[in-house]
């Protein structure tokens, strides 16, 4: 009883944010454009890293950040000379490089490098799990009254175009959408967690189910149940919680794998 009373926080926020990035993960990995997710984190973080640096809020610069991201992402796919994973490329790269060096110099150096890798679960507040829930119920509402069009944009924007759907305005809104959601819980999950959450549910998904709906609560389900043992499991065994969870995740995406190849 102990033991739960004492996990309670980080259980409650480990499941918004596993429930959160894991739906919005279906839409990404529908895209095909699996490494935006893998950039977005690192802008946020260097939005969290430039907010340690200067002594202000890490989160208001990780949303300025993201924002200037989303618009970066949004309209770079117009540029044909550059390829679109080469820009997101250079995104990543350019990123985790002023991260590292902003961190250096900032007064706790090593230890802001690691949670903004890895997060810090365990010492999430009650604020912070009212940020997320706040902004978990905010971003599912407009999934869910806008789900057709998210999905028309994710699948072909020639044919939004022909049903009359602005495809650079809902690009720019899942985007939006996306990186409002990793900023919220990138402080508490870390990168490495919030890009493992946005790729490995709905892959793992796409092995058993092709059916929309099924993929989406598949994702979740994953995630949810995942994060869930991860937090007992590293508490338990006295391991980092954000690399465990990643670990756990990936394993059973590679047994989920070696039982799809059996069963075929």
């Amino acid at each position: 009883m102990g033991q739960i009373l004492i996990l309670e926080y980080p259980l409650i926020a480990g499941i918004l944010s596993s429930i959160l990035i894991s739906y919005i993960g279906v839409y990404v990995v529908l895209r095909r454009n699996i490494f935006i997710g893998l950039a977005l984190p690192q802008i946020a973080g260097l939005g969290l890293a430039t907010g340690f640096l200067l002594g202000k809020s890490p989160l208001i610069f990780s949303i300025i950040f993201i924002l200037i991201g989303v618009l970066y992402f949004t309209f770079s796919h117009q540029n044909r000379t550059i390829p679109s994973e080469a820009i997101i490329g250079f995104a990543y790269v350019f990123t985790s490089a002023l991260s590292i060096l902003f961190i250096a110099h900032s007064p706790k150096g090593k230890d802001e490098i690691i949670n903004l890798l890895f997060g810090n679960i365990l010492v999430v507040s009650f604020n912070d799990i009212l940020y997320l829930l706040i902004i978990t119920f905010i971003i599912f509402l407009i999934f869910f009254k806008f789900h057709r069009n998210f999905l028309i944009v994710s699948y072909d924007s020639d044919i939004a175009k022909i049903q009359k759907i602005n495809p650079d305005l809902w690009n720019f809104i899942f985007y939006l959408l996306l990186g409002i959601a990793i900023s919220i819980t990138i402080k508490i999950i870390g990168s490495l967690l919030v890009f493992a959450f946005l790729v490995i549910p709905p892959v793992a998904g796409l092995m058993f189910t092709k059916n929309l709906k099924n993929l989406f609560l598949f994702s979740t389900l994953y995630g949810l149940v995942v994060v869930i043992a991860g937090i007992f499991l590293s508490f338990y065994f006295d391991m980092p919680t954000g690399p465990f969870i990643v670990s756990l995740l990936g394993t059973l995406l590679l047994l989920f794998y070696a039982i799809k190849q059996v069963t075929k």
